[in-house]
């Protein structure tokens, strides 16, 4: 869920990180590059550790400490013990417990003037017992409270003024997490009562608003844009997803998933194959390696492929210009789908280099 050894022997520690030598470089977004000449970040590790776990430091690059922790493979993917985030100021962003790649532990994070906005526990990546949140100023924002064997027995939401918001439970619904028992608006009106009343959920530059029935949504649900124009709608039984659809540029765009994967939009698998055959067809004549290489890039909320690069697999120099004219000359994709709002997704592909038949 969250992006992210205890020092007994501070002189040991710093001894030990201090020893860390071979670099990784890293852009504004953690892709790696090949050096150091447009990075933002660079990771420091020990190249000669064999035995593990494996000490890392992340640096600014302009050498300040942004993270330091220790994974158990030398990949460096699984996280083990805890890791700290710094603000370049080198006040403390985050630290977090994790075993065998799981949150495990505390869990803390804070704002940049030094003040906490968030604690919370967890036991295998699942929250126990209370996770708190608070605005900049120090106010409480939410409080759950974790039943060990699932959802919450009781959530509370209070908006930045002081105002209770928010009384409810937690469910386990993938759209309607949250069942209102009560809720209020910033002024302290009542607008669900007991489980019924209508509700205007706020995403970024759009709403979605309709009526709750036993505190989950029900029914008819309408989005809207900024200028109040109907953008949507959304059907909902019982809390849960039914059907619905949003208008882009036109033209109406159905689907029955809350979340919905990009698709490459003619012709699906069968025609992201073909597209990936026309221009992988001509063999290279420096050279030519019979391998399954993955491919990872974005697809944009307009469909349109961007930051394409080889994740994984041995491939010439040849090859990955044809990877590269592949994901240049790919037409635009089926945007992926988040509660009706087309959303960047990552998305990762193989390419199987074959002898010619």
């Amino acid at each position: 869920m969250r992006f992210y050894f205890l020092f007994i022997l501070v002189g040991l520690t710093s001894t030990t990180f201090s020893q860390l030598k071979d670099t990784i470089f890293y852009n504004e977004n953690w892709t790696e590059l090949k050096d150091g000449s447009e990075a933002a970040f660079y990771r420091l590790y020990d190249d000669t550790d064999i035995t593990g776990p494996f000490k890392v430091e992340d640096h600014y690059i302009t050498g300040d400490l942004q993270m330091e922790g220790q994974f158990e493979d030398k990949d460096q993917t699984i996280k083990t013990g805890q890791f700290t985030w710094y603000f370049k100021d080198g006040q403390k962003e985050r630290e977090a417990g994790y075993k065998n790649g799981k949150n495990h532990g505390s869990f803390k994070e804070w704002y940049e003037n030094g003040q906490l906005a968030e604690d919370e526990v967890y036991n295998n990546d699942e929250e126990v017992g209370e996770s708190r949140f608070w605005y900049r100023d120090g106010s409480l924002k939410s409080l759950y409270k974790w039943n060990v064997n699932g959802p919450t027995d009781s959530v509370y939401f209070w908006w930045e003024n002081g105002q209770i918001e928010l009384v409810g439970t937690v469910i386990d619904y993938d759209v309607q997490y949250i069942k209102y028992d009560q809720y209020y608006g910033m002024s302290g009106e009542q607008l669900i009562a007991n489980g019924q009343g209508y509700k205007m959920d706020q995403y970024g530059s759009y709403s979605l608003e309709g009526p709750i029935v036993n505190g989950l949504r029900h029914g008819k649900w309408t989005k809207r844009n900024g200028t109040d124009k109907i953008m949507g709608q959304l059907n909902f039984k019982e809390g849960q997803f039914i059907k619905g659809y949003i208008t882009d540029n036109g033209k109406k765009d159905k689907f029955k998933k809350w979340e919905r994967e990009p698709e490459y939009a003619k012709g699906g698998v069968n025609g992201m194959a073909k597209h990936i055959q026309r221009n992988l067809r001509t063999m290279c004549k420096g050279g030519w390696r019979y391998n399954t290489v993955y491919v990872q890039f974005i697809v944009e909320k307009d469909g349109s492929i961007t930051l394409g690069k080889i994740l994984k697999g041995e491939y010439t120099n040849c090859q990955k210009e044809q990877i590269d004219k592949l994901l240049k000359t790919m037409p635009k994709w089926k945007p992926g789908m988040q509660a009706g709002q087309y959303v960047r997704i990552r998305y990762t592909i193989p390419i199987k280099f074959s002898a010619p038949q």
